[in-house]
């Protein structure tokens, strides 16, 4: 039977590959083709791809901050410790997705050499450079 020590050490593992990787393989929306599908602002189908892309991407990163906290640490100071490290932003409350699109798409068109990084990562770059946590 297998200890939770060697279960929570194989989670670990997997959150850490998953977090700090940038995936490359050619089925991996780019910041490029992100911001093809955001910058048609007059098909309601395309906007809602967009947002819905980036709003993913938060809850995604904002999760895996959630998944850290629960398998490494208990307590609620080091709980939000480890969101800092792990995801990065700290989004400030009441900020709506089209807000959060916004900063994403003007981040990526200010970084045209790095469109070719995964969507994913960019999203959490630009809200990183937006919403730094504070120490």
């Amino acid at each position: 039977m297998p200890s939770f020590r060697n279960s929570l050490g194989a989670c670990i593992f997997v959150l850490a590959a998953l977090v700090g990787a940038k995936a490359s393989d050619a089925s991996t929306r780019t910041a490029e083709s992100l911001l093809i599908v955001c910058s048609n602002e007059n098909d309601l189908g395309w906007v809602a791809g967009c947002e819905g892309y980036i709003f993913g991407s938060v809850e995604t990163w904002i999760e895996a901050s959630g998944a850290a906290s629960v398998l490494w640490l208990w307590s609620s100071g080091e709980k939000e410790r480890v969101r800092k490290t792990v995801v990065g932003f700290c989004i400030p409350t009441r900020m709506s997705v089209k807000q959060l699109t916004q900063i994403v798409v003007k981040y990526i068109k200010a970084n045209p050499e790095e469109w070719h990084e995964p969507a994913s990562y960019m999203v959490r770059e630009a809200l990183s450079n937006t919403f730094p946590c504070e120490d």
